[in-house]
């Protein structure tokens, strides 16, 4: 028994000599983790006391660097003068979309201008083609060569008195038109009286037709003259803008619709004319007046 346990106890001895070192480099190993853990700890510390010296040094710096800024003229001064021009952006970009939508107003007035006037026109050369048409059955009818009685007549009859627009009844009646002669004095003094009144009538359509072209293009130049002078500055963007709209209002009225072909060959009825309708349009406010005066004279 005694011999047979004696390589267990060597055993033992081993397992207890190993179990000893073990523990021993156990706490080697300890001391040494506590040592470098400590070693770490302390190295740490002394870093991050650094960083946050260096920190509160660059905060320092940047309170410093954003005081001078801010006490800075020149900054304030580019500060100002950024807001100012993205102010007159925006206000300038109002008016010029104000102005786009005036010259859109304006060409449709003028578009109605031009077709009131070749309207004008076309009358116009309606009446010439009648005045000559009455010229010509007039001439025709006093080329006539008349008969021996109706000489005698004539020479015993007072002078036929001319007829006046407006009276064709009253000379045709002064005539005897029982007989072929009175019949064609009576016949001629109503063409002669219808060739007056044609004529006038012509003449009065062209002064109609020359005053509103003049007066066109007058207010063309007018209103040209406003809207430059609103695009350069002369005068507030919202307030010029609404008084261009109404000057342009005021100068381009609105105008009917095109005439078809057939109501373009019916008469139309008498013309106001045109101090009238001049007195009648241009009822100028007081914004539109200063404004006018500012275009016109500038400061």
């Amino acid at each position: 028994m005694m011999a047979a346990d004696l390589p267990m106890q060597d055993v033992r001895a081993q397992y207890a000599e190993l179990k000893a070192t073990l523990s021993t480099f156990q706490a080697s190993v300890g001391d040494c983790l506590e040592r470098a853990e400590a070693e770490f700890l302390q190295a740490y510390r002394a870093h991050m006391v650094e960083v946050h010296r260096e920190l509160q040094q660059l905060r320092a710096q940047l309170g410093s660097a954003e005081a001078s800024l801010r006490d800075d003229d020149g900054v304030r001064e580019l500060e100002a003068s950024g807001a100012w021009y993205r102010g007159e952006a925006a206000q300038q970009a109002a008016h010029v979309a104000a102005l786009r939508k005036d010259r859109t107003y304006a060409r449709r007035k003028r578009r109605a201008l031009d077709a009131d006037r070749r309207h004008l026109r076309r009358q116009l050369e309606a009446g010439k083609r009648e005045q000559k048409r009455l010229e010509a059955r007039a001439a025709a009818a006093t080329t006539r060569t008349p008969s021996p009685q109706a000489d005698a007549e004539r020479a015993v009859r007072p002078p036929p008195r001319r007829c006046v627009p407006g009276d064709f009844g009253k000379a045709a009646t002064q005539h005897d038109t029982t007989t072929p002669t009175g019949r064609l004095r009576a016949d001629v003094e109503r063409l002669r009286g219808d060739v007056e009144a044609h004529t006038a009538a012509a003449a009065r359509l062209r002064g109609i037709l020359v005053a509103e072209r003049v007066r066109g293009a007058d207010f063309r130049d007018l209103y040209a003259s406003c809207a430059a002078a609103a695009a350069r500055g002369g005068t507030s963007g919202g307030r010029g803008s609404e008084a261009l709209g109404r000057l342009g209002d005021l100068v381009f009225p609105p105008a009917a619709a095109a005439p078809s072909d057939a109501s373009a060959r019916a008469p139309r009825p008498r013309a106001t004319p045109p101090a009238a309708a001049d007195d009648a349009r241009l009822a100028l406010d007081d914004d539109v007046l200063a404004f006018l005066g500012t275009a016109v004279r500038p400061t």
